[in-house]
């Protein structure tokens, strides 16, 4: 299971799927798991999930300006 549906659980809130979005395709496991770890970390209290790798602050700077900022909506 995911982390959304103990989520939505605990909280009563619904996911508004329709809004959902792709961030990214990378073949490379290592890839998707630092842009996951940076996008969620990213999004703070708007994400539900946790990241499956850690990031140091020196690296979340890095990939700022290249990935971008991502915040809630």
């Amino acid at each position: 299971g995911g982390h959304l549906p103990v989520h939505c659980n605990s909280c009563s809130c619904t996911p508004i799927l329709k809004g959902t979005t792709i961030i990214g395709h990378y073949r490379d496991k290592t890839t998707r798991e630092i842009l996951e770890a940076h996008c969620i970390n990213s999004l703070g209290d708007c994400c539900v999930s946790h990241p499956s790798v850690t990031l140091l602050q020196t690296e979340t700077l890095f990939l700022d300006p290249t990935i971008g900022h991502r915040h809630c909506s």
